[in-house]
């Protein structure tokens, strides 16, 4: 950003103030804004080739950058990637930003509903992990030589993508799996547990702080009774829950066994939690996470299009 702001005099302000305008959509930091302004003008989203671009060039290509990260926010946040809690990486805002560029000056012919798909895929994949930049410029070099087809030739054999509960079994919260959990439990506009009406997707953006990721069976309670239990463990995807922190709170410590009789059912089911057979004891949590993961990897595959049939799936080349 020191390279941007140097050769561009009060550039910060701008960057500042659009990302403002951004997060009342899609949380995001000044990173995809100035990736995407790199990559209008190098096609690539590393800095280092910025290094012979003029102030004045970066000050033109301003208006254009603006436009596309708007159009770019406004169709992921349709898509919902409503914040943070459902985005593995904003390299994706910079993907589609320059898709809406490629579509508008260069005349791509794209398909945006397998954009949407892939959206989902890479961010549920972790595929802007280590290596971003690089990853981003070969996406980026993919779009302009083989277009919307060649992002998917990247991303290997379909088949590979469905999950089954051993995809979800031990992972942690900040992989992408969680994250694109967390946005296909939005769009079954999940309620919290009371039964009082409270809808999480309605907190994900301007009152974000009031959703509390609960441990379905808690950490102090799991830690008493079951001390055999890793922290990994307790702490995986499958034994968390995006809840009202009130109703959090109130949760405390107690046993699921004797907390559950006070939650709506409906809501439990659409959060994918069965305590049915006994699995609301910490002697059958195993049992508990077993069940859950295979629907978590159940909901993630019909969310992602790549269910045991992938004959409807809008991927299917």
């Amino acid at each position: 950003m020191a390279l941007i702001t140097a050769k561009w005099g009060n550039s910060l302000e701008k960057f500042e103030d659009l990302q403002e305008q951004l997060v009342t959509k899609i949380e995001v930091d000044l990173n995809p804004i100035l990736r995407t302004k790199t990559a209008l003008i190098t096609g690539s989203v590393h800095y280092k080739n910025l290094n012979h671009v003029s102030g004045k060039q970066l000050e033109e290509t301003w208006p254009r950058a603006k436009k596309y990260l708007e159009k770019a926010v406004d169709r992921l946040s349709g898509w919902g990637f409503s914040g943070k809690k459902c985005m593995s990486s904003d390299y994706i805002v910079v993907i589609m930003a320059y898709c809406h560029y490629l579509e508008e000056e260069k005349k791509a012919s794209l398909d945006w509903g397998k954009l949407k798909y892939w959206a989902r895929i890479v961010n549920a994949n972790g595929h802007f992990g280590s290596g971003s930049n690089t990853v981003a410029d070969l996406d980026l070099k993919t779009l302009r030589d083989n277009g919307v087809s060649g992002l998917f030739d990247r991303l290997g054999d379909l088949n590979k993508l469905r999950y089954s509960k051993k995809d979800i079994i031990g992972v942690q919260r900040s992989s992408g799996i969680y994250k694109t959990l967390f946005m296909a439990l939005l769009e079954d506009n999940i309620g919290d547990w009371e039964g009082n009406g409270r809808r999480i997707m309605s907190r994900t953006l301007n009152r974000a702080n009031e959703i509390d990721e609960h441990h379905i069976f808690p950490k102090a309670l799991l830690k008493e009774m079951r001390p055999d239990l890793k922290d990994d463990e307790i702490n995986q995807i499958a034994n968390i829950a995006p809840i009202h922190k009130d109703t959090n709170l109130g949760i405390g410590k107690k046993r699921p066994s004797e907390y559950r009789h006070a939650m709506s059912e409906a809501d439990l089911k659409a959060h994918l939690v069965d305590f049915s057979d006994g699995k609301d004891l910490e002697e059958n949590y195993e049992q508990f996470i077993d069940v859950r993961a295979q629907a978590i990897a159940d909901r993630l595959n019909a969310f992602l299009g790549l269910g045991s049939d992938n004959s409807d799936s809008p991927l299917t080349p």
